[in-house]
């Protein structure tokens, strides 16, 4: 078997793996996904992996859409165990996300269409980052750092190196890692008022 798929198969591994505290978390009650992030990354997910496979991206792929199926799971987790803290700037996110979906599907070269997914994702992170910022003790550092190593094991793992290929799991690998060093952050400027799930 190729290196790329056992790259791949460790990256599968990994964000299942990953996501097994956050799920203990969120039927502990102590992690509070927010749902209009997860919502949005599941979408954009799907839609860059489709993006992936078509551009020849093969086993790489396998990861990121595995990803996006498994950010639907912490959706239905957050609607049925998570607790709503939905702001204007969340609604305006998500709105802005879902707006430029269709420029994504009218734009007819990959890496334009990519550079939209980027910028949707950007709206994803807002939820997340804006409640994270002050309830830290919310989210579980080690699903963004294993999470952050999970995209860099889809990139490593890609068939096919070009920008629509590339561009989207290494910006997910970059943000999740800056996400988990926020946190880190966060909870030491906070201290340990809350218990860290």
């Amino acid at each position: 078997m190729p290196l790329n798929e056992w790259l791949s198969y460790a990256g599968m591994f990994l964000a299942i793996y990953c996501l097994v505290p956050y799920y203990r978390g969120i039927l502990a009650r102590k992690t509070q996904p927010h749902v209009f992030s997860w919502l949005i990354f599941g979408v954009i997910t799907g839609i860059a992996a489709a993006v992936q496979f078509a551009e020849g991206g093969g086993a790489g792929a396998w990861v990121v859409a595995l990803n996006a199926g498994l950010c639907f799971t912490v959706v239905l987790l957050a609607l049925c165990f998570g607790k709503r803290d939905i702001r204007p700037v969340d609604w305006m996110a998500l709105v802005a996300a879902f707006m430029s979906i269709p420029v994504w599907l009218l734009a007819d070269n990959p890496a334009l269409a990519v550079m939209i997914l980027l910028a949707i994702e950007v709206f994803a992170y807002i939820p997340t980052i804006r409640k994270s910022w002050n309830k830290p003790h919310e989210e579980v550092v080690q699903t963004w750092l294993l999470g952050s190593l999970t995209f860099f094991l889809a990139v490593i793992s890609l068939e096919r190196y070009e920008f629509a290929t590339v561009a989207y799991p290494a910006f997910v690998s970059a943000v999740n890692l800056g996400l988990a060093l926020m946190l880190l952050i966060r909870r030491r400027v906070m201290g340990g008022a809350a218990a860290q799930p």
